[in-house]
C-alpha cells in the first residue's frame, strides 16, 4: 500500500493526541516495500495487509486511529477495483479459484464505492482479497474492455491464454493515482520551501514551470530545436 498514507495517517493521530495525552507512537510503520506503491495490481492486497497490520497493533487507541484514517484512502478493496488482484502473479491458484466463484455471489447491501470493513472481527485476519469479489466486479472487465474467456479455465491454465496476457498487459501499465498525488504535493511542497519562503516567488516560480512545460511537453530533440527556431 501507499507509505504517504500510512505516514498521513499515524503523523494525523500524533498530532491529536498532543493535545490530550501521551502515547508512544512510531513516528512510521515500514509494513511494506515501497517499490511496490505505485503498482495498481498489487494495490487491494497492500491495502487488506495493512489493515491487518493495524487490526492487531499493540496500542489499540493506535490501531483506531491508523484504522480510521486509512479507510478514508481505501479504494482498491472495493468490489470492482478488487479485480485487479485477479492478475496478481503473487496469488496461490486457490485463492483465484475462490475469486472467480465469487464473481457469482450477491451482496444483500448495495455497496456504491467501498465495502464495509470491521476490523473488529475476530475472523478479519484471515481474510483474502476473494471476500471481496462479488458479481459486481465482472464490470471491472466490461469497462477495461479486457476478455473474460480465462476466467472459464483453471488458473494454473491463465498464464498461457492470450486473453489473460492482454489484460495483464493492460493493468501493468495502470499505476496507483492517489500515490503519485500525493508524492507529488510532498515534492512541491519540499521543493518550495528550499527555494523561498515567499507565496509571491513562489507563484512566479509555479508560473515559471508550467511555461516550460508548454514550451517542452517532451524532451526530444525534435521538440527543442523548433523551439530554437520558434524563438528567432
Amino acid at each position: 500500500m501507499r507509505k504517504n498514507q500510512r505516514e498521513i495517517a499515524f503523523q494525523n493521530y500524533k498530532n491529536r493526541s498532543k493535545k490530550t495525552q501521551e502515547l508512544s507512537v512510531p513516528d512510521t510503520v515500514d509494513l511494506f516495500s515501497s517499490e511496490s506503491s505505485p503498482c495498481a495490481v498489487s494495490a487491494p492486497v497492500n491495502d487488506l495487509n495493512l489493515l491487518k497490520e493495524l487490526s492487531m497493533y499493540p496500542d489499540k487507541a493506535v490501531s483506531k486511529a491508523g484504522i480510521t484514517d486509512f479507510l478514508r484512502h481505501q479504494w482498491y478493496l472495493s468490489d470492482l477495483l478488487v479485480s485487479f488482484s485477479f492478475f496478481d502473479q503473487n496469488f496461490s491458484y486457490q485463492i483465484k479459484k475462490k475469486m472467480v466463484t465469487a464473481l457469482s455471489y450477491k451482496n444483500s447491501e448495495d455497496y456504491k464505492n467501498r465495502i464495509k470493513i470491521d476490523t473488529v472481527d475476530l475472523n478479519f485476519t484471515q481474510k483474502t482479497v476473494a471476500d471481496f469479489v462479488n458479481h459486481k466486479s465482472i464490470n471491472f472487465f466490461n469497462i477495461l474492455k479486457i476478455p473474460t474467456e480465462f476466467l472459464k479455465f483453471d488458473p494454473e491454465e491463465w498464464e498461457n491464454m492470450p486473453d489473460y496476457q492482454l489484460g495483464l498487459s493492460v493493468v501493468r501499465r495502470m499505476q496507483v493515482v492517489n500515490d503519485f498525488a500525493e508524492r507529488g504535493v510532498a515534492l512541491i511542497q519540499n521543493y518550495n520551501s528550499i527555494l523561498t519562503k515567499d507565496e509571491n516567488q513562489k507563484q512566479f516560480l509555479l508560473q515559471v514551470v508550467e511555461s516550460h512545460r508548454k514550451r517542452f511537453p517532451d524532451a526530444r530533440k525534435s521538440t527543442i530545436i523548433s523551439d530554437e527556431i520558434y524563438s528567432k
